[in-house]
């Protein structure tokens, strides 16, 4: 009994020394829940501020070029330098325009040369040397072949003959001794190209001068002309014979001798 009453003593003392509720003013609550932001409002947006809709045109590439074929023009070859070529056989080609004058080159079979003018009979081409460069010859027009432009060919004159050639030979007599008089003569021979009238004059030179008096001779073609002079009388010694062309051309053929 007495443990009973003790511990009822402490339990008065212990309420006796316990604080007094303070009493609030406003009741105790709980935490406020967090109320969510208020939803925008979104105005009713009238027709008008829909933006137009967006209008493509479509681009058209260029149309690809048309190509309008133009067709290949084969062209007919019209050759406008006049040439010439033998027939059948080949041809010569000569200083002048005729069989009287020297052949000077020639004209191959299957080759071809350029022509550059014509006679005044229209019966031979002037034409460029096929096979000297730089020269020129006659060609007839009865054996050979032309084309191209013909028309309007220049006439081209005759050229003049020239002596192309000489020799001398000295024809002592037999017999003869020093100091003489010892006899001789000389032999000449001349060519030409062509038709000509040559002068010729002999020179003898030695311890004195002796010249004859000119002489001609008519070549009717293209030849060589061979003749004797006169006969001399000669002292011995060293001596020059000349044998002196004077025209169509200049031209000299000479010899040195001694008597005896």
């Amino acid at each position: 009994m007495k443990r009973i009453g003790f511990a009822l003593v402490l339990l008065l003392i212990l309420a006796c020394n316990l604080p007094a509720p303070t009493l609030l003013s406003t009741p105790l609550s709980r935490s406020p829940t967090p109320i969510p932001p208020p939803l925008p409002t979104f105005a009713a947006e009238s027709p008008t501020s829909i933006p137009p809709a967006l209008t493509f045109t479509p681009i058209v590439p260029p149309a690809p070029p048309t190509w309008t074929e133009t067709p290949t023009i084969t062209p007919t070859f019209t050759p406008s330098v006049p040439m010439v070529t033998p027939k059948d056989q080949p041809v010569n080609c000569r200083y002048g325009p005729g069989a009287v004058w020297l052949a000077v080159s020639a004209l191959k079979l299957g080759a071809s040369a350029e022509i550059v003018g014509r006679d005044a009979a229209n019966a031979w081409w002037y034409i460029k040397d096929p096979l000297h460069p730089g020269a020129f010859c006659w060609v007839s027009m009865a054996v050979t072949n032309a084309s191209g432009k013909l028309e309007g060919l220049p006439i081209i004159p005759p050229p003049e003959a020239q002596v192309i050639d000489a020799s001398v030979s000295v024809n002592v007599a037999p017999g003869g001794v020093c100091p003489g008089p010892i006899s001789l003569s000389f032999s000449g021979s001349i060519t030409t190209n062509g038709p000509a009238t040559v002068t010729y004059r002999w020179e003898i030179r030695g311890d004195t001068t002796l010249t004859s008096s000119s002489e001609s001779h008519v070549f009717a073609k293209a030849d060589t002309w061979t003749f004797p002079s006169d006969h001399l009388h000669l002292s011995c010694g060293s001596f020059r014979v000349i044998l002196h062309i004077l025209t169509p051309n200049d031209f000299r053929a000479e010899k040195r001798f001694r008597l005896p």
